[in-house]
């Protein structure tokens, strides 16, 4: 099940037993607020912190200033003064790496995207929602188009990315991922089927 709630700027997606949730800043930043154990929507406001500032540069989000590197960023970009690993960095024609994805627009459809040549979840598509979100970078001349889809039994949330050059001029892409989240400081174990 996917949710916008447009006055509380957040987007929440859920299935049976697990719960994420993105929010929209002012300033067009798509930020990710939550992601594990189910929490009710009507508590997902609550997810919407900001920590601190670091002594590095500064962002505004209406009266509120946030440092770069304690966003939570929903795709991270190179080059706004958060050092972390961005999601995707993209050089320009004028030689550029600094990026700047504002949120632009989100649609809900029902099933899932088909790619191409590509592994692919396909059980029960149909009867999913699938969370497609706009992403640009006016400067640069590209977008990212962010999809979500989700499997609610199956307690599974499949995202892929896709960059559309929208300039006239070449970009050049040095790193793209599907998917970029931060994690609180703790425990955990992952797997993953690398190369396969």
């Amino acid at each position: 099940m996917i949710h916008f709630f447009e006055e509380q700027r957040s987007i929440y997606l859920e299935t049976e037993n697990t719960s994420y949730v993105m929010y929209i800043l002012e300033n067009g930043t798509l930020v990710h607020s939550y992601y594990g154990e189910k929490i009710p929507q009507e508590e997902i406001s609550y997810s919407h912190i900001f920590h601190g500032i670091n002594c590095s540069a500064y962002m505004k989000n209406g009266e509120e200033i946030l440092s770069p590197e304690m966003v939570r960023y929903e795709y991270p970009t190179f080059g706004r003064g958060d050092f972390r690993v961005p999601a995707i960095k993209v050089e320009g024609r004028d030689g550029s790496c600094v990026n700047e994805l504002v949120y632009v627009s989100h649609k809900i459809m029902r099933g899932k995207p088909k790619f191409q040549g590509l592994p692919q979840l396909d059980v029960n598509v149909e009867n999913l929602e699938t969370l497609e979100i706009l992403l640009r970078d006016e400067i640069s001349g590209f977008e990212v188009w962010l999809y979500y889809s989700v499997f609610f039994g199956e307690d599974v949330i499949a995202r892929h990315s896709v960059i559309k050059n929208i300039g006239e001029s070449s970009i050049w892409i040095h790193h793209a991922a599907s998917a970029s989240i931060d994690f609180p400081v703790s425990d955990y174990e992952m797997i993953t089927l690398e190369g396969s």
